[in-house]
């Protein structure tokens, strides 16, 4: 069995890793700072992060009572419920409409390199000159700033939604404008559906809200449909603004003239920022290991099963036979299989034999007289030792050394139990 000590370690990539939260059904929030990350804008405050923000300054929409993730609270997403309930388009339907069709929504995409987030600009906040501050801004939305500067063949694009009111010259346009021109779009196609329905104030009643909540959207969607009957683009452009992007908070005005508040994020907490492990990683430490271990690998045999019935089991000899035929093959197998090491493997290395060099007989010089001395008889070499096996402990032979006396044991009971019963 192997023995070791596994101390494991993993890091998360997320500096606030301490701080969240398991998430909890449909009211999840990620719980860092007051009152914290609305649910659904937990990416919203990765990306955050990931640009190096200052958390101190983060600004989120203060509570969550009615939508998701970017429409928290907001008035459009009463809206499109009520659409819906009255059988009109979903969300997707309006905007593929708001953008000029399918194919017009696709050249518009990839002037943004096809964004897969930006189907949901229609509700990202624009407010306080584009602040990255708010959470729920556009910044944060597509991860990063786009350009005031107009760009060659934008404002054409553009020109094919169903509302553009921003224009740019000839067919250029600042990708910043066509974002918004998007947002416009949609909420005038919103809004238009909306119209449609009867008994509008009284359906917003129905759905149960606070009466506070009742009467802020009510108010929003009022004022919408008068700048839409009205003609007045600039007040137009002004209430869609409102119902996409102005949350309701249950303190009006509390939380500043754009309804966001401080998520209260300790300054302290932008220190934790440092270069870390990339991703999770798994450190393990204190591994130690048994002699002969390093390599073994325990693989668990497969042993068919079988069902022995026996019937007046004190009469019936099969265990003590199959016990003592166990044993005696294991004795079999341990007198034929000699001292082998457990992995069935000749440990033993016959030792290196050493390299003899031929003798060499020193120069000499020729002599003036005959040479006189005997001639150089090299000495005799001795052979090499022939190598000697070392017989290494086994625990093969051990576990077969046992189930020897076991079956030894086991014939004795059996004999002894026959001995008596016919004594008896």
């Amino acid at each position: 069995m192997l023995k070791s000590t596994i101390k494991i370690f993993v890091i998360l990539s997320s500096p606030f890793a301490a701080l969240l939260t398991a998430y909890q059904p449909i009211s999840a929030q990620l719980n860092i700072g007051n009152p914290g990350v609305p649910p659904g804008q937990e990416e919203l405050f990765l990306r955050y992060q990931i640009n190096n923000q200052d958390l101190s300054k983060m600004q989120v929409i203060p509570a969550c009572g009615v939508g998701f993730g970017l429409a928290c609270n907001k008035t459009g997403t009463i809206l499109e419920d009520l659409v819906k309930a009255n059988g009109g388009p979903s969300y997707n339907e309006i905007l593929i409409r708001a953008a000029g069709g399918q194919q017009n929504y696709e050249n518009f995409a990839s002037f943004y390199g096809n964004n897969p987030r930006l189907t949901q600009v229609p509700y990202a906040s624009f407010w306080r000159n584009d602040s990255a501050y708010i959470l729920d801004s556009y910044q944060n939305l597509l991860g990063q700033s786009v350009s005031r500067t107009p760009v060659q063949g934008l404002g054409g694009v553009t020109q094919n939604f169903y509302w553009s009111p921003l224009r740019g010259t000839n067919s250029s346009l600042s990708p910043r404008n066509g974002l918004l021109n998007l947002k416009y779009s949609y909420g005038k196609l919103l809004l238009e559906e909306v119209s449609n329905i009867p008994n509008l104030e009284q359906k917003i009643q129905s759905l149960g809200l606070s009466p506070e909540m009742t009467k802020f959207y009510q108010a929003n969607v009022l004022q919408g449909l008068n700048a839409l009957e009205s003609g007045n683009n600039k007040a137009l452009q002004n209430n869609i603004l409102s119902i996409l992007s102005y949350p309701y908070y249950v303190n009006p005005g509390a939380g500043g003239e754009w309804e966001r508040v401080d998520n209260e994020i300790p300054e302290e907490f932008n220190l934790l920022y440092a270069e870390g492990l990339p991703g999770d990683v798994l450190q393990t430490t204190d591994l130690t290991l048994l002699p002969g271990e390093e390599g073994s690998v325990d693989i668990p045999s497969v042993v068919e099963e079988a069902s022995l019935v026996t019937e007046g089991s004190d009469d019936n000899p099969l265990l003590p036979l199959l016990l003592g035929g166990g044993g005696l093959l294991a004795l079999l197998l341990l007198l034929l299989g000699g001292g082998g090491s457990s992995d069935g493997s000749d440990s033993s290395t016959p030792p290196p034999t050493p390299p003899t060099t031929p003798p060499t007989t020193p120069p000499t010089t020729p002599p003036t007289t005959p040479p006189t001395t005997p001639p150089t008889i090299p000495p005799p070499t001795t052979p090499p030792e022939p190598p000697v096996k070392v017989v290494e402990p086994s625990n093969v032979r051990g576990l077969l050394l046992l189930m020897i006396i076991l079956s030894i044991l086991a014939v004795v009971s059996y004999k002894r139990s026959r001995v008596m019963k016919k004594q008896q």
